[in-house]
């Protein structure tokens, strides 16, 4: 585990009875047939420390996404935002923008967190005070063949190779809402927001900060339609 100036402090240590707020958001757009991927490895999270809500984006899904969503209203805290027609990055946008929380983890609709993914994170953020981000290692399926899937392990230090490579798969990124909304970091929108918009949010967010945490074990499972 490499540690970069981590302070000591707790997050919320004015009150000790204050909930860390975890939001998971999943930007959506007629995903009723993967939908139950992120939902069920939420479902299943190993018990956490934290005040967990999941923040469906849509961009106005015309299948029954929404209903999938609303199944689990009894088991989860469930806000669903019908935000119109728009990129993946104006979706993501909305919850750094306008979802009150103290993290945020952005899931793709075909995404699943390992099961001690929360576990693992409220651990390592209860002891920090304003610890920006913790990331780690990814697990990348292939649905074609699945021989061909593959472990990603992440860099040591976020910023390294970051202009040649992705240190870091996005889904694997716990963050600071707070540190997003000081340093104006937002994902990129309009065609620029399509594609390699994950890789332009990374950069960003690395060039702003040291104070962050690399957790070398796998956080999520990538493209886990299979």
């Amino acid at each position: 585990v490499k540690l970069i100036n981590l302070p000591k402090k707790s997050v919320g240590a004015s009150s000790k009875n204050k909930a860390i707020v975890l939001t998971i958001a999943i930007p959506t757009m007629n995903s009723a047939q993967t939908l139950k991927i992120p939902m069920e490895s939420i479902l299943n999270q190993k018990s956490n420390g934290f005040k967990v809500d999941v923040v469906l984006l849509d961009s106005g899904s015309d299948d029954n996404t929404k209903e999938i969503f609303f199944k689990y209203k009894d088991r989860l805290n469930l806000i669903f935002k019908d935000i119109g027609k728009c990129s993946i990055g104006k979706a993501r946008n909305y919850a750094i923008q306008f979802i009150n929380t103290d993290y945020l983890i952005f899931l793709d609709s075909d995404d699943a967190l390992i099961k001690d993914r929360l576990f693992s994170d409220y651990k390592i953020i209860s002891k920090s005070h304003m610890l920006n981000f913790v990331y780690g290692d990814s697990i990348q399926i292939n649905k074609n063949f699945y021989k061909n899937s593959y472990y990603c392990r992440s860099t040591t230090f976020a910023e390294q190779y970051q202009f040649l490579n992705i240190p870091y798969n996005l889904s694997s990124l716990t963050i600071l809402r707070s540190f997003l909304l000081k340093n104006k970091i937002s994902f990129n929108t309009g065609k620029e927001g399509r594609l390699g918009e994950d890789w332009r949010f990374i950069n960003l967010i690395n060039s702003k900060s040291t104070n962050y945490l690399y957790n070398p074990f796998p956080k999520v499972i990538i493209n886990s339609r299979e």
